[in-house]
């Protein structure tokens, strides 16, 4: 009985360990599209305004809420 608690234990801690890294991975995907999408807004011209310069400002301020 034993060796099969410790099996589950370890089987419980690999898919708790997947499913964090499973999290992570999302959380870094819509980062990654915000950061490129915005990549004008922090390198473009000063304070022109536009539509790619409002798609960017949409796309970085919604990464923060997913």
């Amino acid at each position: 009985m034993a060796g099969s608690t410790a099996v589950l234990a370890a089987i419980l801690l690999v898919d708790l360990a997947a499913f964090g890294l499973a999290i992570g991975a999302v959380q870094s995907r819509p980062s990654a599209v915000a950061a490129f999408a915005s990549r004008c807004f922090c390198c473009g011209a000063a304070l022109r305004p536009g539509d790619s310069r409002a798609c960017a400002l949409v796309l970085f301020l919604s990464s923060w809420y997913y």
